[in-house]
């Protein structure tokens, strides 16, 4: 829209443009500030949006982007302090349908548990014999379970197969793993 409120002239819905940041407050919650942008669209990386944001066990903070480009992939940005990012890079492990995803930590090392990270979202790629339609198709929802901190992701699990959309995925204090999810029923 210009400032009449009649829409911009020769302005297509492919011509718009997003870019991500964070919101923290370091003061209790009374004032807030915005980080370091993360990243615009750009011949890099298309469209970044809908991230999740997760702590690693580091301490860094690792932000997973939900992109429109063509190489459908989730992008990954990490930061020491949530405030200034490393320059986003594309996930060769993550298929990206142009869907939100979920994101979790499950468990840190403490006794004789590992550090391992839960991320859900459509898949239409990964699981053997599933890819159809193309970009942009949201099909098998599954959950991902990876032991490095994100590098990889050594167990995927079938959640619901068929159509599917956005999904979250929570871990409660006895380690049930809940997700909620877009779905249509099957059968």
């Amino acid at each position: 829209m210009d400032g009449s409120g009649q829409p911009d002239a020769g302005r297509t819905p492919q011509a718009r443009s997003s870019g991500i940041t964070t919101l923290y407050s370091d003061n209790e919650r009374r004032t807030w500030k915005h980080g370091e942008l993360i990243d615009t669209d750009s011949p890099e990386i298309t469209s970044p949006n809908e991230m999740q944001v997760i702590q690693l066990a580091d301490g860094r903070v690792m932000a997973n982007i939900r992109t429109r480009d063509k190489r459908e992939l989730r992008a990954v940005a990490t930061s020491p302090d949530g405030i200034s990012w490393t320059k986003p890079q594309f996930d060769e492990h993550l298929y990206d349908p142009i869907c939100a995803a979920g994101i979790v930590r499950y468990s840190f090392v403490t006794g004789n548990d590992r550090n391992r990270i839960l991320f859900t979202n459509p898949d239409s790629e990964s699981l053997p014999g599933s890819r159809q339609g193309g970009h942009g198709f949201q099909r098998n929802l599954t959950l991902k379970l990876g032991e490095d901190e994100g590098k990889s992701w050594t167990v995927t699990r079938l959640l619901h197969e068929g159509s599917s959309g956005y999904s979250d995925v929570a871990v409660a204090p006895d380690k049930t793993i809940d997700v909620i999810y877009e779905g249509a029923r099957t059968g």
